[in-house]
């Protein structure tokens, strides 16, 4: 039986031991609502604790899709608030990344500034008000005894907290992905078909059900259309809370020779375009991988063989895609000039509660840089108490969501 429970962003802690990866998954819907969130294990060899949740649904036999064991949390559910706070700083934390990220494209593209600024106050009202979601502290004795009682009560296929994801929304969801593949693709590769000698891409196989329509090797697309096509079910993957490998090969031609570039791309882990992912994976084995040469020479021509599909990419319709959660996201605030109105004890507290990993120290950067607006004195002293602060698991507090 479990003792005790840790919700935290990165995952679930049982009984003190080590941390069980969990994925999030919550619509961004109006900020009073409760929407239901689904929890996954990030593998297929983690487990949800079965005494609290004997319902928890395991992936499809040979399922690539979802590939870990999930479960679904109800508003009413006595763990609710929990899994809520923390699928919420998973959100605030993208959205505050793209909001520090939109600044700084700001200031590297003057042209395109007001594209930019545009986004970046849609996207602060959103941020603040989760920045005001008060930490609900951890499962108690007693919340883990209610839990208990709720499954004894609703934990049964036809209650509220089993109804919410089942098999077979699993298999339907797989089929439509198939058949909106077999669509998006055809449309994509009529639009922008691959031209004679011009470089291209084979998706040569892939866990991901959208491309299951074709045999290994078979599907072919210009630099643009496979570029249109990643990106969109990245953000597809991303928004589904899923992780797959797609195993790519650009061929292209060098001095009067054919080439062949085979690599993995990760759909799911936000990559950006087709360019971008070339660039950022060959700058990582170059500084951060480098102790074998021939990661330093694969480096240089993953960023070579970028510049060069750039030449062959068509302009960008949308300057800057967004994931679908974040076109939600905008779509609930509008257009206003951003009010800024976190006091200064509010963006102290925010910036405290921050663990010190690197996405964090992104969003601690800009909640500061907004307090030395107002007061660089201040805003200095709450770096340097940040930089010394402990690292606390979870944030201070008690009060329920």
């Amino acid at each position: 039986m479990t003792r005790s429970l840790a919700i935290t962003p990165k995952g679930l802690i049982v009984d003190d031991g080590e941390l069980i990866p969990v994925q999030y998954s919550i619509d961004m819907v109006p900020f009073d609502t409760k929407p239901y969130i689904t929890a996954m294990c990030c593998s297929p060899k983690d487990h949800f604790p079965e005494d609290l949740f004997p319902d928890s649904i395991a992936p499809l036999p040979g399922s690539f899709h979802f590939r870990g064991e999930r479960i679904s949390i109800s508003p009413e559910h006595p763990l609710y608030r929990f899994f809520r706070w923390s699928a919420l700083q998973i959100k605030y934390h993208m959205a505050m990344i793209i909001w520090y990220w939109l600044g700084e494209r700001i200031e590297q593209e003057p042209s395109n500034a007001d594209f930019y600024e545009e986004r970046r106050q849609a996207v602060w009202p959103v941020v603040k008000n989760v920045f005001r979601t008060p930490n609900c502290g951890q499962p108690t004795i007693e919340d883990l005894t209610m839990t208990r009682r709720w499954n004894n009560r609703y934990g049964s296929p036809s209650g509220s907290f089993c109804g919410f994801l089942d098999q077979l929304y699993i298999q339907e969801h797989r089929h439509r992905l198939k058949r909106d593949g077999a669509l998006v693709v055809k449309r994509l590769m009529d639009q922008f078909p691959i031209r004679p000698d011009a470089p291209f891409v084979v998706i040569e196989d892939s866990e991901y059900p959208a491309f299951s329509s074709w045999q290994y090797g078979e599907l072919r697309l210009s630099v643009s259309a496979a570029d249109a096509v990643l990106r969109h079910y990245d953000a597809t993957a991303f928004e589904d809370g899923d992780f797959c490998v797609t195993n790519l090969a650009i061929r292209y031609r060098e001095n009067g020779s054919t080439k062949v570039q085979r690599l993995h791309f990760y759909l799911g882990n936000q990559n950006g375009c087709l360019t971008e992912y070339l660039r950022a994976y060959g700058r990582w084995l170059i500084d951060e991988n480098n102790r074998d040469p021939d990661n330093v020479i694969n480096g240089i021509e993953l960023i070579s063989l970028a510049g060069l599909l750039s030449e062959y990419m068509a302009p960008a319709i949308i300057k800057v895609e967004y994931a679908p959660w974040i076109q939600e996201l905008l779509a609930l605030t509008d257009k206003r000039e951003p009010e800024f109105d976190l006091s200064d004890e509010e963006i102290r507290e925010c910036v405290l509660s921050l663990p010190h990993d690197d996405e964090s120290a992104l969003v601690a950067d800009a909640l500061i840089e907004i307090l030395s607006g107002r007061d660089s004195q201040k805003a200095l002293e709450l770096y340097k108490e940040w930089k010394t602060s402990d690292d606390p698991l979870s944030p201070a507090g008690s009060a329920e969501m």
